[in-house]
Protein backbone atom coordinates (compact mmCIF):
# COMPACT_ATOMS: atom_id res chain seq x y z
CA UNK A 1 0.00 0.00 0.00
CA UNK A 2 2.91 2.68 1.14
CA UNK A 3 4.44 1.56 -2.49
CA UNK A 4 1.12 2.18 -4.78
CA UNK A 5 0.80 6.05 -2.50
CA UNK A 6 4.41 6.41 -3.24
CA UNK A 7 3.83 5.35 -7.41
CA UNK A 8 0.98 7.86 -7.01
CA UNK A 9 2.77 11.08 -5.87
CA UNK A 10 5.53 9.96 -8.46
CA UNK A 11 2.76 9.93 -11.06
CA UNK A 12 1.36 13.25 -10.12
CA UNK A 13 4.77 14.92 -9.50
CA UNK A 14 5.12 14.24 -13.09
CA UNK A 15 2.45 15.66 -14.35
CA UNK A 16 2.71 18.68 -12.77
CA UNK A 17 6.47 19.18 -14.07
CA UNK A 18 4.96 18.14 -17.68
CA UNK A 19 2.40 20.77 -16.99
CA UNK A 20 5.16 23.47 -16.26
CA UNK A 21 7.37 22.40 -19.23
CA UNK A 22 4.28 22.70 -21.32
CA UNK A 23 3.43 26.28 -19.81
CA UNK A 24 6.65 27.76 -19.88
CA UNK A 25 6.65 26.55 -23.70
CA UNK A 26 3.71 28.33 -24.93
CA UNK A 27 5.20 31.56 -23.09
CA UNK A 28 8.01 31.17 -25.32
CA UNK A 29 5.56 30.30 -28.68
CA UNK A 30 3.96 33.55 -27.54
CA UNK A 31 6.38 35.82 -27.11
CA UNK A 32 7.94 34.75 -30.90
CA UNK A 33 4.54 34.35 -32.45
CA UNK A 34 4.07 38.04 -31.01
CA UNK A 35 7.13 39.74 -32.23
CA UNK A 36 6.81 38.23 -35.67
CA UNK A 37 3.10 39.40 -35.84
CA UNK A 38 4.81 42.82 -34.80
CA UNK A 39 7.74 43.15 -37.36
CA UNK A 40 4.78 41.92 -40.16
CA UNK A 41 2.25 44.99 -38.84
CA UNK A 42 5.09 47.58 -38.65
CA UNK A 43 7.26 46.58 -41.12
CA UNK A 44 10.51 46.26 -39.18
CA UNK A 45 11.44 44.18 -42.17
CA UNK A 46 12.18 45.11 -45.78
CA UNK A 47 10.89 41.46 -47.03
CA UNK A 48 8.39 40.33 -44.94
CA UNK A 49 7.40 37.07 -46.74
CA UNK A 50 10.16 34.99 -44.60
CA UNK A 51 8.48 36.73 -41.64
CA UNK A 52 5.12 36.05 -42.22
CA UNK A 53 6.28 32.71 -42.98
CA UNK A 54 7.46 31.88 -39.25
CA UNK A 55 4.68 34.04 -37.97
CA UNK A 56 2.35 31.37 -39.05
CA UNK A 57 4.65 28.22 -38.11
CA UNK A 58 4.68 29.62 -34.77
CA UNK A 59 1.19 30.97 -34.90
CA UNK A 60 -0.32 27.03 -35.30
CA UNK A 61 2.37 26.04 -32.55
CA UNK A 62 0.86 28.43 -30.16
CA UNK A 63 -2.81 26.88 -30.94
CA UNK A 64 -1.74 23.53 -31.05
CA UNK A 65 0.40 23.74 -27.77
CA UNK A 66 -2.37 26.25 -25.99
CA UNK A 67 -5.39 23.29 -27.02
CA UNK A 68 -2.95 20.91 -25.46
CA UNK A 69 -2.26 23.10 -22.68
CA UNK A 70 -5.75 23.46 -21.70
CA UNK A 71 -6.97 19.89 -22.13
CA UNK A 72 -3.89 18.61 -20.07
CA UNK A 73 -4.60 21.19 -17.17
CA UNK A 74 -8.60 19.77 -17.18
CA UNK A 75 -7.51 16.19 -17.08
CA UNK A 76 -4.63 16.50 -14.68
CA UNK A 77 -3.91 19.54 -12.92
CA UNK A 78 -6.69 19.92 -10.26
CA UNK A 79 -6.88 23.52 -8.74
CA UNK A 80 -9.98 24.34 -6.52
CA UNK A 81 -10.87 28.15 -6.74
CA UNK A 82 -12.92 28.10 -4.02
CA UNK A 83 -10.19 26.60 -1.71
CA UNK A 84 -8.02 29.73 -3.12
CA UNK A 85 -10.96 32.03 -2.57
CA UNK A 86 -11.26 30.92 1.37
CA UNK A 87 -7.71 32.73 1.75
CA UNK A 88 -7.52 35.57 -0.83
CA UNK A 89 -4.29 36.72 1.07
CA UNK A 90 -2.66 33.61 1.07
CA UNK A 91 -3.33 32.16 -2.25
CA UNK A 92 -3.07 35.80 -4.20
CA UNK A 93 -0.85 34.70 -6.70
CA UNK A 94 -3.04 31.35 -7.50
CA UNK A 95 -5.80 33.64 -7.84
CA UNK A 96 -4.21 36.01 -10.37
CA UNK A 97 -3.10 33.33 -12.27
CA UNK A 98 -6.78 31.86 -12.06
CA UNK A 99 -8.14 35.15 -13.14
CA UNK A 100 -5.58 35.76 -15.87
CA UNK A 101 -5.92 31.92 -17.03
CA UNK A 102 -9.15 32.78 -18.53
CA UNK A 103 -8.26 36.12 -19.72
CA UNK A 104 -5.60 34.59 -22.05
CA UNK A 105 -8.27 31.98 -23.47
CA UNK A 106 -10.70 34.65 -24.06
CA UNK A 107 -8.12 37.36 -26.17
CA UNK A 108 -6.74 34.31 -27.42
CA UNK A 109 -9.36 32.94 -28.92
CA UNK A 110 -10.58 36.38 -30.23
CA UNK A 111 -6.98 36.27 -31.71
CA UNK A 112 -6.55 33.06 -33.32
CA UNK A 113 -10.11 33.25 -34.76
CA UNK A 114 -9.41 36.24 -36.13
CA UNK A 115 -5.75 35.33 -37.92
CA UNK A 116 -7.37 32.42 -39.29
CA UNK A 117 -9.70 34.82 -41.10
CA UNK A 118 -6.50 35.11 -42.82
CA UNK A 119 -6.69 32.14 -44.20
CA UNK A 120 -10.41 33.42 -46.13
CA UNK A 121 -11.19 29.98 -45.72
CA UNK A 122 -13.55 29.65 -42.33
CA UNK A 123 -15.04 32.57 -40.16
CA UNK A 124 -14.60 35.35 -42.53
CA UNK A 125 -17.62 37.00 -41.28
CA UNK A 126 -17.79 35.97 -37.68
CA UNK A 127 -14.59 37.65 -36.50
CA UNK A 128 -12.49 39.80 -39.31
CA UNK A 129 -8.78 39.82 -39.99
CA UNK A 130 -8.79 43.37 -39.45
CA UNK A 131 -9.51 42.45 -35.59
CA UNK A 132 -6.29 40.50 -35.04
CA UNK A 133 -4.15 43.70 -33.86
CA UNK A 134 -7.19 45.05 -31.79
CA UNK A 135 -7.29 41.82 -29.11
CA UNK A 136 -3.44 40.81 -29.18
CA UNK A 137 -2.78 44.10 -26.58
CA UNK A 138 -5.17 42.55 -24.09
CA UNK A 139 -3.67 39.14 -24.91
CA UNK A 140 -0.16 40.45 -24.30
CA UNK A 141 -0.91 42.22 -20.79
CA UNK A 142 -2.77 38.86 -19.59
CA UNK A 143 0.16 36.97 -20.50
CA UNK A 144 2.46 39.42 -18.76
CA UNK A 145 0.28 39.15 -15.76
CA UNK A 146 0.10 35.75 -15.82
CA UNK A 147 3.69 35.06 -16.47
CA UNK A 148 4.56 37.49 -13.70
CA UNK A 149 2.49 35.28 -11.37
CA UNK A 150 4.13 32.11 -12.34
CA UNK A 151 7.61 33.20 -11.75
CA UNK A 152 7.01 34.52 -8.24
CA UNK A 153 5.49 31.02 -7.77
CA UNK A 154 8.36 29.10 -9.57
CA UNK A 155 10.71 30.94 -7.04
CA UNK A 156 8.54 30.20 -4.21
CA UNK A 157 8.76 26.50 -5.15
CA UNK A 158 12.84 27.05 -4.88
CA UNK A 159 12.15 28.41 -1.44
CA UNK A 160 13.68 31.78 -2.82
CA UNK A 161 13.01 34.31 -1.05
CA UNK A 162 14.49 37.66 -2.34
CA UNK A 163 13.45 41.18 -2.59
CA UNK A 164 15.67 41.63 -5.21
CA UNK A 165 14.35 38.90 -6.99
CA UNK A 166 10.79 40.50 -6.37
CA UNK A 167 11.70 43.98 -8.02
CA UNK A 168 13.01 42.17 -11.19
CA UNK A 169 9.93 40.16 -11.68
CA UNK A 170 8.08 43.26 -10.98
CA UNK A 171 10.55 45.81 -13.33
CA UNK A 172 10.90 42.90 -15.77
CA UNK A 173 6.88 42.62 -16.36
CA UNK A 174 6.46 46.58 -16.26
CA UNK A 175 9.05 47.29 -18.96
CA UNK A 176 6.87 44.18 -21.18
CA UNK A 177 3.56 46.41 -20.15
CA UNK A 178 5.39 49.60 -21.17
CA UNK A 179 6.26 48.25 -24.56
CA UNK A 180 3.41 46.95 -24.88
CA UNK A 181 1.64 49.51 -24.85
CA UNK A 182 3.82 51.76 -27.14
CA UNK A 183 3.71 49.28 -29.73
CA UNK A 184 -0.17 49.42 -29.03
CA UNK A 185 -0.24 53.22 -29.18
CA UNK A 186 2.18 53.83 -32.50
CA UNK A 187 0.22 51.60 -34.43
CA UNK A 188 -3.12 53.95 -33.62
CA UNK A 189 -0.62 56.80 -34.38
CA UNK A 190 -0.46 54.85 -37.98
CA UNK A 191 -4.16 54.53 -38.46
CA UNK A 192 -5.61 51.09 -39.23
CA UNK A 193 -3.69 48.29 -40.25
Amino acid sequence: MFTDSKAGFKIVRQRIQIHRIISWALVVFSLITIILGYAIARNWTPDSTHVTSFHLIFEWGFILLLLFHVLYTLRYIKISSFRLLKNPRLHWLRITQQITKWLILIFAGLVILSGISYYEIILVNLIPFSQHQRYDIFLIISIIFHVMASAKLALKRRRIKSKSHDIAIVLIGLIFLILAVLLQLLRLGQGPT
